[in-house]
């Protein structure tokens, strides 16, 4: 993208802020996992990661240390799309599931999982994959007791990477 996609402008705030209104909307609260200084903007309560340079990963660990709940959604910051809904339709899946993890997943795509709850039972799990320096969130949810959740749409799930894929939202043009 060549920015922080946390801070692109978006429905006259930031992109993270919006995603961080339907989190909250969703679950009661919000973390902002990130650098304090560059997303103070924001006007959320932020961690910085335990553990730099890990990617999501270590974000993720953070959040699973510093939490007070078993189960805790993950959401991408830059998903212009998602809504309090989809968001409702993973946390509700959380409700009686004795596993580690559920993922939004889609036909084309596959499994989201920087869209997804992860439970506090899972951080062993995490931890040793850090200390292995395996980063890669879709092997992660492979190694843990996963539920794969298809009904949220492909089009809420959507992330944006380039400036060109961000000009297309921006002017809700299709792409």
């Amino acid at each position: 993208m060549g920015r922080d996609k946390a801070l692109l402008p978006y429905r006259g705030g930031y992109l993270a802020g919006y995603v961080a209104g339907e989190v909250a909307a969703a679950t009661g609260g919000v973390r902002i996992l990130g650098d304090r200084v560059r997303h103070a903007v924001l006007d959320r309560e932020i961690w910085e990661d335990e553990v730099e340079d890990c990617g999501p990963m270590g974000g993720l660990l953070t959040a699973l240390r510093r939490t007070e709940f078993d189960w805790n959604l993950l959401v991408a910051c830059d998903m212009p799309n998602i809504e309090c809904a989809d968001l409702r339709v993973l946390t509700g899946a959380a409700r009686g599931w004795e596993g580690d993890c559920i993922v939004a997943c889609t036909p084309d795509a596959g499994d989201h999982p920087l869209c997804a709850v992860y439970h506090r039972a899972a951080l062993p799990v995490i931890e040793r994959a850090l200390a292995d320096k395996r980063l890669k969130m879709r092997d992660l949810i492979d190694s843990l007791r996963t539920l794969r959740c298809s009904t949220i749409a492909s089009s809420h799930l959507m992330n944006v990477n380039t400036p060109d894929q961000w000009k297309c939202k921006e002017d809700d043009a299709a792409c």
